[in-house]
């Protein structure tokens, strides 16, 4: 009897004691379920992390470029010491090409044989050339040595008309050969260049108007 009433005011002990905590809940996770957790972050530390767009700065403005001086390593020399100056004593001479020549221009030892000489313009309605203020030839200065040597050149050349119709100056087609060339072999239709050439001594009593004259003496009248 002792150990029943024991139990009942154990009992009642308990009934008069403050209630019990209710537990907390927990929670659930799903098998094979996986957790994420951000960290933890300082907002300092995402001020300094995250970039800042910054302002847009002016385009520069770039300087012109300076251009170098263009510069030169010229060698020069002194014709003077180099070529000595000699007095030669020259003749004037009046030489060109007759009108009826095949050719406008041709040259022996360094001078010139022409038809005209001045101011050659060209037709725009025919393309002919024109010759304006033109003169007869040409006045050059030779001495008595550049003469002989003018005289061999012309002697052993002629001339080859290759060709049927006139040019632009009226003229045909034509070569010009040394006879003293390897190879060489006379046509029947080769002309001898001296026929086509004159060489006049220029004095002091040269006739009125010598340089229109009709008639002049070639150097080959053979």
């Amino acid at each position: 009897m002792a150990a029943k009433a024991d139990s009942k005011k154990r009992i009642e002990l308990t009934e008069d004691s403050a209630p019990l905590a209710k537990p907390k809940k927990t929670v659930g996770f799903k098998k094979n379920a996986t957790l994420n957790v951000e960290p933890e972050t300082d907002a300092a530390s995402e001020t300094e992390t995250k970039p800042t767009k910054a302002a847009k700065k002016p385009p520069r403005k770039r300087a012109p470029r300076k251009k170098k001086p263009i510069t030169f390593k010229s060698v020069h020399v002194d014709s003077n010491e180099l070529i000595p100056v000699i007095d030669l004593e020259t003749k004037r001479y009046w030489v060109g090409a007759v009108e009826d020549a095949p050719f406008e221009c041709r040259h022996a030892f360094g001078v010139t044989f022409q038809k005209w000489s001045g101011v050659v313009e060209a037709d725009p309605r025919t393309g002919k050339l024109v010759l304006d203020r033109a003169s007869r030839g040409l006045i050059v200065e030779l001495t008595d040595e550049q003469v002989v040597e003018v005289q061999n050149s012309i002697a052993r050349k002629i001339v080859r008309t290759t060709g049927n119709r006139e040019d632009a100056t009226g003229n045909y087609r034509c070569d010009t050969h040394n006879v003293l060339a390897s190879g060489f072999r006379t046509m029947p239709k080769d002309t001898p260049l001296g026929r086509y050439m004159y060489m006049i001594e220029v004095d002091e009593l040269m006739p009125h108007g010598w340089r229109e004259t009709a008639e002049v003496p070639v150097m080959d009248q053979g």
